[in-house]
């Protein structure tokens, strides 16, 4: 999905918590540092092809409201489900989404290094054909899928010391 600068997501952070600010909702989503429970980076995978971050949490987050909010946010805002304790921050829709770790690094206890280039789909690749056309150069490749049962997502911080296994199994999802 593309969208605009302007229009993604933002975040905010102090000693309490961190806000996202959501401009074309015109809403903002704080979460106390103390209610994370899990936070756990999900790269792209076969099925969505953008990265997130999964945050668990022990209490939903608070939601509010800019005071001139248009009409139809105003509505959408007292529709929308503020109840859930599992947040997620996609890459294409939140401009601080790669400054993350280190946000939460200075406020909680990092588990883990992140690597947002290791691309889980690639295994083997087969062939490579490169052509030019004038200016351009299309390049085709041809992978053979990479077979694991190795779960993709990695831990950034979790409160309890578990493993994304353990999250999983709890779960049945992530």
């Amino acid at each position: 999905m593309l969208i605009q600068e302007k229009n993604k997501h933002s975040i905010i952070h102090n000693n309490l918590g961190l806000k996202i600010s959501s401009p074309v909702s015109e809403t903002v989503c704080f979460i106390r540092w103390s209610t994370i429970d899990t936070i756990i980076f999900s790269p792209n995978t076969h099925y969505e092809n953008s990265a997130q971050w999964i945050i668990y949490l022990s209490k939903p987050a608070q939601y509010s409201l800019n005071q001139n909010a248009w009409w139809l946010n105003k509505i959408s805002f007292f529709l929308k489900n503020k109840k859930y304790k599992k947040l997620r921050m996609r890459d294409d829709l939140n401009r601080d989404f790669y400054a993350f770790p280190e946000i939460v690094e200075n406020y909680l206890n990092k588990k883990e290094e992140i690597n947002y280039y290791e691309d889980n789909r690639k295994g083997e690749l087969v062939s490579k054909k490169v052509t030019i056309k004038g200016e351009k150069t299309i390049t085709e490749e041809y992978w053979k899928p990479k077979r694991s049962n190795e779960l993709p997502w990695k831990m950034l911080y979790d409160k309890y010391n578990r493993t994304v296994d353990e999250i999983y199994k709890r779960d049945g999802s992530i």
